[in-house]
């Protein structure tokens, strides 16, 4: 047990710690007037990822991980099944894991390694995976790496070490019409833009490479863009080039310079001092920088969350098969094309401080979206969360663009096919109006623990002080509530300004998850519903993660929720997965 306290004139807090891993925040000040607030001892990067084809689900925690196979069927009475366990060998602890869409491959790195499985089903009946190793010697698995992402479409790799330097490896069929996998030997190298002549941190010293630490990475739908954040709030990216022909050569070099982009050339950074002298191209492709990544703007936080949006079904094009309109010459036997992505690749981006921002990666611009709807007209309730996001799931169609966002005790859905409706003003004391705060700060008035609770629901003898007014040399009492003194005199139509979310926030469903609903009128006729564009829910706590599935419904949403419930940690042993809700 450890206890500390602090106190100054913003802030009044007493801060204990137990077996339970867990910080329960207690305000000293304000103890009758304001909630107590608890801190999950869950990790930030949510240990759990998901093969929504396969409808498998992997967690791990230490040196284990552990993979389910979901039912697809309702009446189902085991909803899951342990069909794999994978412990990984040496003292060192998984810093990060990643399944392939399809559920064949697994990536899972610690600090002294990174190893692949591939997983296939067994020749006999048995539900369990066959798990096998595969041999990989590249150099980009040496000294272990903080974080692993697979593409969507199982053919990349991305390995980030921990000096944070980025390569992507290339998965290929070991032979025509097998099943088994292999690693090529070279790695990809990404550099990113060099950042010495940014603004100097207050907290880091002028060239520290902490603030280039990355944060979040992730693939596009197509997995033809890959885009990473750092912790100065800085984004890069960089696309593949040419299209994918297994009759050209396994892997080639040329010369990097000749395949610079125009924006890397008008960029002084030092590529060239970290030795990019040579670029691969594997099957015809090659990575190369977005060529309008610089225009991108830095964010104030680091981001918490980077996804791309997933296409509408009616929006995906089949990918070409070879390239087209490619030639080998005599002087360039090995010609690849030069054709990079092109439609929407919508980066949506959600910082430390809860600001969201959709860029256009391949325009290195704001969404005509984002421009509509800054972080200030996000919902008041999201915008008060104390609790920072962990992940995101997708729910695209032709009806709406749907975002759901969570954190360890918090669900919230936004449709981003509709603009937000703009935040009201408040009614203060001296008549002004002025606008709710922004940036997701919370109310100053708190001693900096929890929320101020409702005044029916505070308990014991409410503290008041005189006030001595002198007014034409009479003297006047007044018997005045301190922590309403400097609060605005909020009226019913104010203090319910979010009226839609009151319900959801106490956990009741709403017709958010089916969207658009009919409903009989009291005369028999058929009353259509507006779609919900915002859901909230504070039921689930704490969460350990929530990754999505597929099913028959291709129109419906199917994920899986993991808990992880405070009486099942063992004392002194911290958090540890226990199952899976969906």
């Amino acid at each position: 047990m450890a206890v500390a306290a602090y106190e100054e004139k913003k802030m009044s807090v007493v801060v204990s710690g137990g077996m339970d891993s867990m910080l329960n925040i207690v305000p000293l000040r304000g103890y009758d007037t304001e909630h107590h607030r608890t801190i999950s001892a869950l990790p930030q990067f949510p240990p759990v990822t998901s093969s929504p084809k396969l409808r498998l689900v992997a967690s791990w925690w230490e040196r284990e991980v552990r993979i389910w196979r979901v039912s697809d069927d309702a009446e189902d009475e085991k909803m899951h099944s342990l069909v794999a366990r994978i412990a990984i060998k040496g003292e060192e602890n998984i810093s990060s894991a990643t399944l392939s869409r399809d559920g064949n491959l697994l990536a899972v790195s610690t600090s002294a390694a990174v190893k692949v499985f591939q997983l296939s089903a067994r020749n006999d009946a048995s539900p369990n995976l066959r798990v096998r190793k595969l041999d990989v010697a590249s150099e980009a698995f040496r000294g272990g790496a903080r974080l692993v992402q697979c593409s969507p479409d199982g053919r990349w790799l991305a390995v980030i070490g921990h000096s944070n330097e980025v390569k992507l490896l290339r998965f290929v069929k070991s032979n025509v019409g097998s099943t088994r996998h292999r690693i090529l030997s070279r790695a990809v190298p990404l550099y990113r833009i060099d950042r010495a002549r940014d603004r100097p941190h207050p907290l880091a010293a002028k060239r520290s490479d902490y603030l280039r630490t990355v944060a979040r990475a992730c693939f596009s739908e197509d997995s033809s863009v890959f885009a990473l954040g750092d912790l100065a709030g800085h984004i890069d990216s960089w696309v593949l080039e040419g299209h994918e022909d297994l009759t050209a050569p396994e892997v080639d070099s040329t010369d990097a310079k000749k395949t610079q982009t125009a924006a890397d050339s008008d960029d002084d950074d030092d590529d060239e001092d970290d030795g990019e002298t040579e670029a691969l191209v594997i099957y015809g492709q090659h990575w190369i920088r977005n060529a309008n990544a610089h225009l991108l703007p830095q964010l104030e936080s680091a981001p918490l969350l980077l996804s791309f949006c997933p296409p509408a079904p009616t929006n995906s094009r089949p990918l070409p098969n070879g390239n087209p309109a490619v030639h080998p010459t005599r002087h360039n036997p090995h010609a690849y094309s030069h054709e990079v992505p092109t439609g929407d690749h919508k980066l949506f981006v959600l910082t430390a401080r809860h600001q969201v921002y959709e860029f256009d990666l391949l325009a290195g611009r704001l969404t005509d979206w984002s421009r509509r709807n800054p972080s200030s007209t996000l919902p008041t309730p999201f915008r008060n969360l104390r609790d920072r996001a962990m992940g995101c799931v997708w729910h695209v169609t032709d009806a709406w663009k749907r975002v759901w966002i969570y954190g360890t005790n918090w669900v919230f859905m936004f449709d981003l096919s509709h603009d937000f409706q703009p935040q009201r003003r408040l009614q203060y004391a001296d008549g002004k109006k002025r606008k709710r705060e922004d940036h997701g700060m919370l109310d100053a008035s708190t001693s900096g623990a929890g929320s101020k609770t409702a005044e029916k629901e505070q308990q014991g003898l409410k503290l008041k002080v005189k006030k001595l007014t002198a007014a034409g040399g009479a003297t006047q009492v007044d018997w005045v509530d301190p922590n309403k003194a400097d609060s605005p005199e909020l009226d019913d139509e104010d203090m319910d300004d979010d009226r839609e979310y009151a319900p959801l926030a106490k956990g009741n469903r709403s017709d958010a998850e089916t969207g658009e609903s009919d409903v009989e009128g009291e005369d028999g006729t058929e009353i259509k519903r507006k779609p919900t564009l915002n859901w909230s829910t504070f039921k689930y706590r704490p969460i350990l993660g929530l990754v999505p599935l597929e099913g028959s419904d291709e129109e419906a949403l199917e994920v899986v929720l993991v808990e992880r419930p405070q009486w099942d940690v063992e004392a002194g042993a911290g958090a540890k997965y226990v199952g899976i809700h969906g």
